[in-house]
């Protein structure tokens, strides 16, 4: 709406609200944004149910990324369906006390303010006991090969898909480049 409405590049009127002017070109830049947050989140959506956060990393850290950069991915991935298992926890446990937490919208955001408090402070503390566990199996220390309990084999196949979308990265590349500079 505020696209619609606020375009710096807007020329074509498409109706007048009185208090602003929906202009063609903004609606279109707001278009593209939200089909590429769409494209993003369901590519996310995707990824996220069909691959196993641990082979995922287990790839990334063979192929070359540092252990440090695979555990905030790991992390990073681990962290919403933790947070719902946790918050699951805590609305049986709230129920059990005979805390309502079902009827109207109204009733259910106001039954679930009171849970953020523990969910907010059991990740922390979770994150806390995480770290200290990291430090104390020595990770990140230097001169240690690390090693992995998920093992990741790469076949004939999975080499003809990373050289095609390498080829694809580069042709992409190179479209936008000629589209930049008018050739095509």
């Amino acid at each position: 709406f505020i696209q619609g409405c606020y375009h710096p590049g807007n020329v074509t009127v498409i109706a007048d609200l009185g208090f602003a002017k929906v202009g063609l070109e903004g609606v279109l830049y707001a278009l593209k944004i939200i089909s590429t947050l769409l494209v993003f989140l369901g590519a996310f959506y995707i990824m996220n149910k069909t691959t196993y956060p641990g082979k995922l990393v287990a790839a990334l850290t063979k192929s070359g990324l540092p252990p440090k950069a695979g555990y905030l991915v790991l992390a990073s991935l681990n962290v919403v369906p933790q947070m719902q298992r946790r918050m699951a926890v805590i609305q049986e446990a709230q129920e059990a006390r005979g805390v309502e937490t079902g009827g109207t919208i109204f009733a259910r955001v106001k039954a679930y303010i009171p849970l953020l408090g523990p969910v907010v402070m059991s990740s922390l503390t979770d994150a806390q006991e995480r770290g200290m566990t990291l430090e104390t199996r020595g990770f990140g220390m230097k001169g240690v090969k690390q090693t992995s309990y998920v093992e990741v084999r790469t076949t004939k196949r999975d080499k003809g898909v990373n050289i095609f979308l390498a080829l694809f990265f580069i042709i992409t590349v190179a479209v936008t480049v000629l589209m930049k500079m008018n050739l095509i």
